[in-house]
């Protein structure tokens, strides 16, 4: 389109008149433009000198008429091409108009959608908006119901933090009490243990003493036999005696009631020291048993129970051992006086009779076994 234009605008010279082209030109009236511009042209050439035209010849007029003729084909040539290209021009200003209309349409249709989105999102952003003072005025008031929460806390670990100190200050104070009290109780253990170490050989004096009374009553039950079967051989002499004399009825009514008496003495003498024996030995059976009652609840060492206890135990047990220990010191007092009261002749046995009744014993022992 260029080269067209600058190719026209080299031709203006030429032509005396310029040429407007129309928006759609045809080749027919560009000619009979350019035809009828030269016979003008030539018209008044020839009115204006005659004689002139007179003196042109046919060569020139040939010449002349094929440069014309070759810028009129020129001329078509490019009329053609411009026919052309307005041909595509109009073909794109109708697809671009058709796609101007789309365009158009999509963009009614862009709008429409904007729109309707700019609404909805403006509806979401009223809720959101909403929703947001609501969920702040909820945090506000979920912030102050909390911020009271935490001063009423703060005020009750205020209070409890000065009751601590105060307990803090009772406990030491105690501290230091149990502390002198153990101090005190150490030493008052020390001195429990030792005397519960004396305790413990009292204890073994205690039970030996107790042996050699059993063995002594031993002794005493077998001198107990040797008697009664003394008065058994007198009674029996006795007895002969009485057969061997000859007397009156009277007299030996007498005998026989006396002898019958005797009987009567002998066997109640018998019963009473059977039962005498009896009550001695149930006397020495229970002596035996509570003492070995005694004997068996302290067994165990008492520095060794008292090792794993702490101080209102170790008084518990030293209480409970001193009344054990009481107890048992009644007990052989109480098996001692009996003894004297009884038989104080067991307390006099001198070695000669103790190697005695040892003898006897083993001899009585020996046939039976």
């Amino acid at each position: 389109m260029s080269k067209f234009y600058e190719s026209y605008g080299e031709m203006e010279p030429t032509t005396p008149n310029i040429m407007r082209l129309t928006s759609s030109p045809s080749s027919a009236s560009v000619a009979s433009r350019l035809y009828f511009n030269g016979q003008r042209s030539s018209r008044r050439t020839s009115f204006g000198s005659e004689p002139e035209l007179m003196n042109f010849s046919d060569s020139e007029y040939q010449t002349e008429i094929n440069d014309i003729s070759s810028q009129i084909s020129t001329l078509g040539r490019r009329v053609t091409e411009m026919e052309d290209l307005q041909t595509a021009t109009n073909e794109e200003n109708a697809r671009l108009k058709t796609e101007n209309a789309v365009m158009c349409q999509r963009v009614h249709i862009l709008e429409e959608q904007l729109t309707q989105c700019e609404i909805r999102w403006k509806e979401k952003l009223d809720d959101e908006i909403i929703r947001s003072k609501d969920t702040l005025k909820r945090c506000e008031i979920e912030k102050q119901l909390e911020l009271e929460r935490c001063t009423s806390d703060i005020r009750i670990l205020e209070k409890d933090l000065s009751y601590a100190k105060k307990e803090k200050s009772k406990i030491e104070e105690e501290v230091k009490k149990l502390e002198k009290q153990l101090t005190d109780m150490s030493k008052k253990f020390d001195e429990l243990q030792f005397h519960c170490e004396t305790l413990e050989d009292e204890k073994k004096d205690i039970s030996n003493q107790f042996q050699k009374y059993k063995n002594e009553k031993r002794n005493d039950m077998l001198n107990n036999s040797e008697i009664m079967d003394e008065l058994t051989r007198e009674n029996e002499e006795l007895k002969q005696q009485s057969n061997g004399i000859q007397r009156h009825g009277s007299i030996f009514n007498q005998i026989s009631m006396l002898e019958e008496e005797n009987v009567e003495l002998k066997n109640e003498i018998r019963r009473l020291v059977q039962q005498n024996e009896d009550l001695q030995a149930e006397l020495l059976h229970d002596s035996v048993v509570k003492g070995r009652h005694l004997l068996e609840d302290n067994i165990a060492s008492l520095a060794d129970e008292l090792s794993g206890k702490d101080t209102t135990e170790v008084m518990k047990a030293l209480k409970e051992q001193e009344i054990c220990n009481q107890q048992l010191r009644t007990y052989i007092n109480g098996i001692l006086m009996r003894v004297i009261e009884i038989h104080p002749e067991i307390l006099e046995i001198k070695d000669e009779e103790l190697s005695s009744n040892k003898k006897k014993l083993s001899e009585s022992s020996s046939p039976s076994s």
